[in-house]
């Protein structure tokens, strides 16, 4: 039986005024479960375990702002984390797609989830051969995303039946944790294009410039119709150096790329809505 598992991670409110929280932004992760993540969850378990951290959610947000549990860390510190997560990311072999909502001219909360389930539901339907490829769609869900899940428990039941909903915590699913890690670096890959990179966001990559080299790293789709079987949608083959975590050192921000798809809604002045593609912020 062919299994996919979703993992779901947001940034930004879907109740919150567009000036707090200008962007909301979901990061779907796809895992085909016959691609064995063990050997890679071990490595990173290890790693994480030679730094005297186990057990942990990494929540890559709050990592780079030095917020939570990493306010007392160090900037090395916490760029040993980075890198761990973003080299378990890359050799996971797993696919995304990203999808962005600018809420500026968005009128309230019901447009804004309106729009989201209509991104969703347009990105399923073209991709329908590769979804339903699979026997069982199963969807990991965290308690403390209710509306995020309702809008995916309602566009997943409208169009697949045979979808399983998995209530899951954080810490014990590392594939969340790279969804996280993804749906942050979208993030930052818009608020770097604005120039509203926060102090502690440019201290973390050094500088600006360090995340606009990451920026034109990434490569704009021109379509997601080949998702996920296409290897310019999907997060890369493993790499051998890998292997050999033990010597990750804090100091050099990793800046090779994923690739994913990223669907944008642009307001137009004339107030008609249309989707463009821009490039993923998540690295290859």
């Amino acid at each position: 039986m062919r299994e996919l598992s979703i993992f779901a991670d947001e940034s930004g409110y879907l109740n919150s005024f567009y000036k707090i929280s200008p962007y909301y932004i979901v990061t779907l992760l796809f895992h085909d479960q016959a691609v064995d993540q063990n050997p890679n969850i071990v490595r990173l378990n290890n790693s994480m375990a030679q730094l005297g951290i186990k057990d942990h959610a990494i929540h890559t947000g709050p990592l780079i702002r030095r917020e939570s549990t990493y306010k007392n860390m160090s900037i090395e510190e916490r760029k040993q984390i980075f890198n761990r997560i973003f080299y378990f990311t890359r050799n996971a072999n797993v696919s995304f797609e990203t999808l962005v909502i600018e809420k500026k001219m968005i009128a309230g909360r019901i447009e804004l989830n309106a729009q989201l389930s209509r991104l969703l539901s347009a990105f399923l339907t073209s991709n329908l051969s590769y979804f339903t490829g699979f026997d069982k769609l199963i969807i990991y869900y965290d308690n403390g995303q209710a509306e995020l899940t309702n809008i995916l428990v309602s566009v997943f039941s409208s169009i697949f039946g045979n979808v399983e909903y998995r209530p899951m915590v954080p810490v014990e699913y590392r594939l969340f944790q790279s969804a996280d890690l993804i749906c942050t670096l979208s993030l930052l890959q818009l608020k770097m294009e604005k120039h509203e990179l926060s102090n502690s966001e440019i201290a973390f990559f050094k500088s600006a410039r360090t995340l606009k080299i990451v920026g034109k790293r990434y490569k704009t789709l021109e379509s997601s119709a080949s998702f996920p079987s296409s290897k310019t949608n999907s997060v890369g083959e493993p790499q051998n150096w890998a292997e050999n975590w033990t010597n990750i050192s804090g100091n050099d921000i990793l800046i090779s790329t994923f690739c994913g798809c990223s669907t944008m809604v642009v307001h137009l002045p004339s107030k008609q809505t249309t989707r463009v593609r821009f490039p993923s912020s998540a690295p290859r």
